[in-house]
């Protein structure tokens, strides 16, 4: 009770303090009260006069540069719409509040100085609030009342900041926070630049984010995206303010686990250029009663000299019904609905190596499969099964909508896309409605998250035993429709070999080699297959204890 006590309190004195007052007027209050009497009179501190009425303050930050050579050598403004870590004001406020804007010791100190006492938390947090809004001077971007109420013990636990990369390695972003009521969902977009002064190429990225969220996807926006994308942050009102996104980017990738470590396949790199931005989209809801949520997450992105990688990874998400999602309708029958997704290329010759895998719905969803697609259009082998867990290890036995299994097949699928993929998804609606295409989890969706090249890199993961084998072993043919397969395989020192099939349950289908000692040297060895079903196979080859599977496609 004490806790929506307080909340409630904070509600009330929020509206009998600032009724529709603008964020921004908070803002200019806070600075003339903590920080005028430094930059004001005849001689402001460092040239900023922060003593005039509201209108006049505004037009000195909003894209000013500061006079302080550090900060104008590393682009900042004092502030920067949409970017408080970018922003010099916000900087010298930040009192350590936010890992990403700590001070630089030649920004000097931070702000009140001469000894007064940092700034409130929730002051600071309203001052960053207003910049990821875009620094607007009249609209009211935040309730002041959630952050009153989040710093004075209703706040949820916060995420710990992950390790920065090595300048030499990659960089970090930081997005948030958004601050949600309990049972609040919401939805934003961010276009960021990632101010890269040349071209790179990304060979993986890590994604930390709350536990509670729905999604974090990623988009590349293209060369010719129009200036109406602002750089801050943007809530989705609307079907129409997603599509707007839609056709002005490019899809990387889609991560719903908290902690996504996407490492791309050695040899293969996402190519970007020099001045690319990226649009950050975060869907979250708030599960909690009581607490308020600060939504954020974290991205660490890993580079790599361009002309390192053999060959680009491209990205695609594949909706049902095409450029008209609404296409899909289900009815509230309670039972088991069936959709099927065709994605090919009709007349023309392109062979695409698919990598990464990830089926998506929403809450009515009970299975997801993907399958080769013969050239008449029917379902040909799978190859993707929906039931297993998230990290595509086990079969569990049913469909997680919020943590869908994530494929990455090794060595790299193999489609002609004259013929293509089939995806298959069945719903169960049980609600008290007919539901369609809409962004909520209350909602529906049927996509494909998709990861591939245009060749097959030489180089294949063999994690764990490489020291152990001279050469990548090989399985071939693969796939095949021929009685006989063999295994080739090198080992640089004796060693103790197995290998054993499984099926796409994880079900031991035949042991190939039982555990033998071998020497150093070149080793073939056959199985027949001809008794095997069509269908996706995982070989396992254990050397001295260490592990690495290959997938075997039978057609």
């Amino acid at each position: 009770m004490k806790k929506i006590s307080l909340l409630s309190f904070c509600l009330v004195l929020s509206i009998h303090l600032y009724g529709q007052e603008s964020t921004y007027k908070q803002v200019y209050t806070i600075l003339k009260n903590n920080c005028a009497t430094c930059h004001g009179g005849t001689s402001p501190a460092a040239k900023l006069d922060l003593s005039g009425d509201a209108a006049t303050v505004y037009q000195a930050l909003i894209a000013q540069e500061s006079v302080n050579p550090y900060a104008k050598e590393q682009g900042y403004q004092l502030v920067m719409p949409g970017y408080p870590d970018r922003s010099f004001l916000y900087r010298k406020c930040n009192n350590d509040l936010y890992p990403s804007a700590t001070l630089n010791k030649e920004e000097g100190q931070r702000m009140p100085s001469s000894g007064a006492p940092a700034l409130a938390k929730e002051d600071i947090e309203l001052i960053r609030q207003w910049i990821l809004f875009g620094a607007p001077e009249t609209e009211q971007v935040v309730d002041p009342a959630l952050i009153t109420a989040f710093y004075n013990g209703e706040g949820l636990e916060r995420l710990e900041q992950p390790p920065v990369p090595d300048p030499t390695e990659g960089f970090q972003v930081y997005m948030g926070p958004v601050f949600l009521a309990p049972g609040q969902e919401y939805e934003y977009h961010k276009k960021h630049d990632l101010q890269l002064e040349t071209a790179v190429e990304v060979k993986g990225l890590d994604i930390l984010m709350n536990e509670s969220s729905h999604h974090c996807a990623l988009f590349k926006y293209n060369e010719d995206a129009p200036p109406k994308f602002s750089p801050e942050i943007r809530p989705v009102n609307s079907l129409l303010d997603n599509f707007d996104y839609f056709f002005e980017t490019t899809f990387i990738v889609n991560s719903q686990y908290p902690s996504f470590d996407l490492k791309l396949p050695e040899g293969t790199a996402f190519f970007w250029d020099a001045g690319t931005h990226i649009d950050l989209n975060y869907h979250i809801k708030n599960y909690s009663n009581t607490g308020i949520l600060a939504a954020e997450f974290y991205l660490n992105i890993y580079t790599q000299e361009t002309g390192t990688a053999e060959y680009e990874m491209f990205s695609e998400t594949i909706n049902y019904g095409g450029s008209n999602p609404f296409a899909l309708s289900i009815d509230n029958n309670g039972q088991d609905t069936t959709f099927i997704l065709e994605h090919f290329l009709e007349d023309q010759e392109e062979t695409r190596y698919y990598w990464l895998m990830q089926g998506h719905t929403h809450q009515t969803g009970v299975d997801y499969d993907m399958f080769m697609r013969n050239a008449d259009g029917s379902k040909g082998v799978q190859v993707y099964e929906g039931f297993f867990d998230a990290t595509y290890q086990f079969d569990q036995g049913y469909w997680d909508y919020a943590h869908p299994p994530l494929l990455q097949n090794n060595p790299l699928l193999k489609v002609e896309m004259e013929d293509g993929l089939l995806m298959e998804a069945t719903y169960n609606n049980d609600t008290d409605k007919k539901l369609s295409f809409g962004l909520t989890t209350a909602d529906e969706m049927f996509a494909g998250y998709l990861l591939y090249t245009l060749g097959r890199p030489k180089t294949t993961s063999t994690e764990g035993i490489d020291e152990l084998l001279s050469t990548t072993w090989q399985i071939s043919p693969n796939p095949t429709n021929q009685d006989v397969v063999s295994i080739h395989y090198e080992i640089s020192q004796t060693a103790r070999i197995e290998l054993q099939l499984y099926d796409m349950l994880g079900r031991s289908i035949q042991v190939i080699q039982a555990p033998k000692i071998q020497q150093v040297g070149q080793y073939q060895t056959s199985f027949t297959c001809s008794h095997l079903d069509t269908g996706l196979y995982f070989l396992e080859l254990l050397v001295d204890g260490k592990k690495s599977v290959q997938k075997l496609l039978i057609q």
